[in-house]
């Protein structure tokens, strides 16, 4: 169980193993997390939290039945045994009312806080699986369910269970790969001008060469490496490799994807700033490219946005229209650029909304003083249309693929 202690779970599986020796009922196991806990606490004493889990715990038991269970079992997690639910119907309408009785405001000293809850559910398929095993079936249900967002629930499958211990082979692979480093490659994809197609930048892509499976793809390991905390390892060799390239081709700018976990580490800006000096580059070289959950994130974010940019990094705002950002985080925020969604530039000559949003997007960060950036250009129509706009610069396939820095002047470079 996340988070969980020793004692908690053991006492626990003890309680459970008592009470399902004693009656032949059909029974669940939940474990459950408060989500965000830790954003939650830096606002609580000790004695606040605790008096937040007493009334959270009493008003789930409001919705078991008496001989049940609900223990604490961790710092921000519980465990819950119910028995009588002989269905899935039957948890998860027991679920849907767990989420909403923590739904509710608790009140902490006068002040109101609101929690959600994700929660993971393993029911009993045979008397000869052990309550340690349902326990962690419940885990991989509440891991599943907290990876897809929480604030809900999740039931225990197989499927389920072969996907963590998939992602759990990745985890260790690439901790294996970060010691040694020569796994880890870093490809450059060349952006041009818009006005005559020359080469303006490069942006550095990792790639990872797996031993045994070959090429393994960002879209696969990227979201281990975040939910781990391995991102940060990954990020500083991205870092070093890109600033190594950029001292080398200091004419083009170099860009840099950032987590929103790296933005959440406060010294972040200064060591970024320290690596690429003792590289023998300057910060004005780069552009720091992030989503927009990162402006979404906390102030801690904010404040490393700034932080960046105050040292002479750019800031550029990635896959802009794909999401849910406000218009007024383009004011708030140290943006310097913007780079259109791809599912813009694919509509591209195929639909006049599309060409019409791009031109609507151009027009109002340059009237903001924001640079853009059209990606994803892969036809001769989509370049056609680009160039006929006032968007500042192109980048794409079509143009030219990430590669080693040796390989990405490409016929539209120089």
């Amino acid at each position: 169980m996340p988070g969980s202690n020793r004692h908690g779970v053991s006492a626990f599986i003890k309680r459970v193993e008592e009470l399902v020796a004693s009656s032949p009922e059909a029974y669940a196991i939940l474990s459950v997390d408060i989500d965000h806990f830790r954003q939650i606490s830096v606002s609580l004493s000790d004695e606040q939290a605790d008096h937040l889990f007493r009334q959270l715990i009493g008003r789930l038991r409001l919705e078991v039945r008496a001989h049940d269970i609900v223990e604490r079992t961790g710092r921000d997690g519980f465990a819950i045994f119910v028995s009588g639910v002989g269905s899935g119907n039957r948890v998860a309408r027991l679920c849907e009312r767990l989420l909403a009785a923590a739904h509710e405001p608790f009140p902490v000293d006068g002040n109101a806080v609101l929690i959600k809850l994700s929660i993971g559910v393993a029911r009993q398929e045979s008397p000869s699986v052990a309550i340690a095993e349902l326990m962690r079936r419940a885990d991989v249900a509440l891991q599943f369910q907290k990876a897809s967002g929480g604030s809900g629930f999740s039931a225990f499958t197989q499927t389920l269970d072969d996907e963590l211990k998939r992602q759990q082979s990745i985890v260790g692979d690439l901790a294996a790969a970060l010691d040694s480093e020569r796994e880890i490659v870093v490809h450059y994809q060349p952006l041009f001008s818009r006005e005559d197609l020359s080469l303006v930048g490069h942006e550095a892509l990792v790639r990872w060469s797996h031993p045994r499976d070959g090429w393994r793809s960002p879209a696969e390991f990227l979201p281990q490496a975040e939910a781990t905390g391995l991102i940060h390892p990954l990020g500083q060799i991205i870092l070093d490799r890109a600033a190594r390239a950029a001292h080398d081709h200091p004419d083009g700018f170099m860009a840099i994807n950032v987590s929103p976990l790296q933005c959440r580490t406060a010294i972040f800006a200064q060591q970024a700033e320290a690596r690429v000096r003792a590289l023998g580059c300057r910060p004005e070289q780069f552009e720091i490219e992030v989503t927009e959950h990162v402006l979404l994130d906390d102030e801690q974010s904010a404040a490393t946005l700034q932080d960046l940019r105050s040292r002479g990094f750019r800031i550029v705002l990635d896959d802009f229209g794909s999401g849910y950002c406000s218009l007024a985080y383009l004011r708030r925020f140290p943006v310097d650029k913007l780079k259109i969604d791809r599912q813009f530039i694919s509509g591209l000559g195929e639909d006049e909304k599309s060409l019409k949003i791009v031109r609507a997007v151009v027009d109002l960060a340059h009237a903001l003083g924001i640079r853009t950036t059209a990606e994803g250009i892969e036809t001769q129509r989509q370049l056609d249309l680009l160039r006929d706009t006032d968007c500042d610069e192109l980048q794409g396939y079509l143009l030219g693929r990430p590669s080693p820095m040796s390989g990405t002047m490409s016929a539209f470079g120089a």
